[in-house]
């Protein structure tokens, strides 16, 4: 539904204007005090503002100064007569989107709202995808290969398909608000806004205010009206994150908004519906909590239509090297680098001997993991760390070259042997079928009849 805001001094222009924009899904709003006007439009911010450029106490330039000041984005078009029309294209050179000289046909107006409420829903969707493209993907897909996340997102995208409210639960840093978002993305409502509310981090005589908003005089410094975040919500999805951290007073009456989906601001009197989807989070056992008188038990019921249970990293440590190569693609992209994570860390988190799973092989139906080693007669490049050519990253290659070299000149210092070289085990390898001389590759099997221990041969040319 967009919003349109008509500030002009001549009630009977706001009235006929009111007439001519009878459109549906838009609704039109008059207000004659340019002050009041101005209170109204940055208290809750419209689609659109029809703005009479010559007005008594407050003139339009001025008025449009505080606006595009608090609200750079939003789209003003000037009601202008013929003598004020220099005073109009000034003030889009500043930033306005357009102007009307009256008088004005019905089509004219017509033409210039279509335009602006179409900038205006551009200008929103560019803002919607910037937000998605700084989180990287985060919404998109969850980094995981456990059966435990794989099930839960999977469920996760059975609700989102609702709009029965999703409770989740979990430590802190299990990714209760990356769900959160997931859940938001796969919904029907992801092109409306996810409003998060950081319960912990408001103290209670704040977070009341800022969830449901108040009206202008309904407390010391409240010079003006100001929209809640639960009212920012509407059309999209309400994130409470630490809910267990609310205070019971304040339960009470989110009780009742999440019971008739509506509210009323402080010091208003009027009834607010809002249409938004709830999702909450919490690390804090809310059982244990009702038992104790800390949390109310009907509002706990109303939040956990849908329970998802996030298991720590702990419980899934195959996923530590998917979220480790997650983090640097993502961290790569973000600052234009080459970031790429050492063999050793790949292979002690993975619990094979072979840590990089074989990309050729896995590509082929196989698990590309521990195949190398088990099969006898496979002719391998790797060493304690499994993976092919086109795993390693260029910028390791010299470093495992010359520590592939190192280790060696050791072993065969430790073995007494100085007059031959490594050359010369690839060479007899060769000669009894288990090697290739051409690529300096030695056969495993080869290794383990002569008992020795060296690394065998990466193939590190470019």
């Amino acid at each position: 539904m967009s919003r349109i805001l008509v500030i002009d001094d001549e009630p009977a222009l706001g009235e006929n204007i009111q007439r001519m924009l009878r459109l549906p899904g838009a609704t039109v709003a008059v207000m004659v005090d340019p002050a009041r006007g101005l209170a109204e439009a940055l208290a809750n911010p419209p689609d659109l503002v029809l703005l009479d450029i010559r007005m008594p106490g407050m003139s339009g330039e001025e008025l449009f100064s505080h606006l595009h000041e608090a609200h750079p984005g939003l789209p003003i078009v000037f009601l202008t007569a013929f003598g004020s029309v220099e005073g109009a294209v000034i003030a889009m050179r500043n930033g306005a989107f357009d102007y009307l000289q009256k008088p004005f046909k019905r089509e004219d107006l017509l033409l210039v709202v279509k335009r602006a409420l179409s900038h205006a829903s551009l200008e929103h969707e560019v803002a919607r995808l910037k937000g998605r493209l700084e989180s990287l993907g985060e919404a998109d897909a969850v980094p995981s290969r456990s059966s435990l996340m794989l099930d839960l997102m999977e469920r996760c995208r059975r609700a989102a398909g609702t709009d029965a409210t999703v409770m989740i639960l979990g430590e802190s840093g299990t990714g209760k608000e990356v769900t959160a978002r997931f859940i938001h993305e796969q919904s029907r409502r992801k092109d409306g806004p996810l409003v998060p509310v950081e319960c912990s981090a408001m103290p209670g005589s704040l977070i009341e205010s800022e969830l449901f908003g108040y009206e202008r005089g309904a407390f010391t410094g409240a010079d003006r009206s100001k929209k809640g975040l639960i009212e920012s919500a509407d059309g999209g999805t309400l994130f409470l994150d630490e809910i267990g951290d609310l205070g019971v007073e304040l339960q009470t009456r989110l009780f009742r908004f999440v019971e008739e989906r509506a509210l009323r601001r402080l010091g208003g009197v009027s009834q607010i519906r809002v249409d938004c989807r709830i999702v909450c989070a919490t690390n804090q056992d809310l059982a244990a909590k009702i038992k104790a008188g800390t949390f109310r038990e009907e509002l706990y019921y109303r939040l956990s239509v849908v329970t998802m249970k996030l298991p720590p990293l702990r419980d899934r440590p195959e996923d530590i090297p998917h979220l480790a190569r997650f983090f640097l693609e993502r961290f790569s992209r973000r600052y234009g680098k080459s970031l790429s994570g050492s063999p050793q860390f790949y292979e002690e988190r993975d619990g094979t001997s072979g840590g990089i799973a074989c990309r050729r092989c896995a590509g082929s139906g196989g698990s590309g993991r521990g195949h190398h080693t088990s099969d006898p007669n496979h002719t391998t490049r790797f060493t304690s760390v499994e993976g092919c050519k086109r795993a390693i990253p260029l910028q390791l290659r010299e470093q495992l070259r010359t520590s592939s070299a190192v280790a060696m000149r050791r072993q065969r210092e430790r073995r007494g042997a100085r007059s031959w070289s490594g050359s010369e085990d690839v060479l007899h390898a060769a000669k009894e079928g288990q090697g290739s001389a051409k690529w300096g590759i030695i056969s495993p099997l080869w290794i383990e009849k002569r008992g020795m221990k060296s690394p065998m041969r990466f193939d590190l040319r470019p």
